[in-house]
């Protein structure tokens, strides 16, 4: 498949454990990051069993960097389609003022951070596949990744779609990854601002008893 189903089912994968990852605060956040690289990096062979579209990519064809950009241009898109928005969204909750603001944006912003950090770690890991196959040519040296790059080859579909169909069946997994997950990060938004109004409330009610 080309780069952007892999990159957004990553980031509708790494959602899902951050709700997962909401609802058992006692796990240890590396615990997190782990669980996001492994399920990513699984879902570029699951998705790659399925008939698609590839663009052929290779180090010395000069057509490689502008195919790579407009599909990173793609991702960049759903991802702020899923961030942004999601923020946006959640943030409207924050209406009413209550004390202590600058403490609550200053956790909002290490969260958002950590969020951005696992969407990141995620696509990272969902091309990284392919990205042992461009820089190695199954010629790295390196027993495990010349493993990896076999079982690639070995899983990968043999039937191809044509262009046309294949890229639109492809956008269209894309898109839907992409709303299920701007949903997913919009309830994991208000639940963690609910969540973090609670405590501040909390606080000022003990502290004023």
């Amino acid at each position: 498949m080309i780069a952007t189903p892999h990159a957004v089912s990553s980031i509708l994968i790494t959602t899902l454990l951050e709700k997962l990852r909401l609802k058992n605060t006692n796990r240890r956040n590396f615990f997190w990051w782990i669980g996001v690289a492994m399920a990513s990096f699984s879902s570029h062979f699951i998705l790659d069993t399925i008939p698609h579209y590839d663009y052929s990519i290779a180090i010395n064809d000069f057509s490689t960097p502008y195919k790579l950009a407009l599909d990173f241009l793609f991702t960049l898109t759903i991802f702020l389609f899923v961030f942004w928005l999601s923020v946006k969204k959640s943030n409207a909750f924050l209406q009413e003022p209550i004390d202590n603001r600058h403490k609550l944006w200053a956790q909002e912003g290490i969260r958002y951070l950590n969020f951005l950090g696992l969407v990141v770690l995620g696509i990272f890991f969902a091309w990284l596949p392919d990205i042992f196959k461009i820089l190695t040519y199954n010629q790295s040296g390196n027993v495990v990744i010349e493993y990896i790059n076999k079982f690639h080859v070995q899983i990968h579909s043999r039937h191809y779609l044509a262009a046309s169909l294949g890229l639109i069946l492809q956008i269209i997994l894309s898109i839907s990854c992409a709303i299920i997950a701007k949903g997913v990060a919009t309830e994991n938004e208000l639940n963690q601002q609910v969540q973090i109004l609670n405590e501040e409330f909390e606080e000022v009610f003990t502290t004023k008893n």
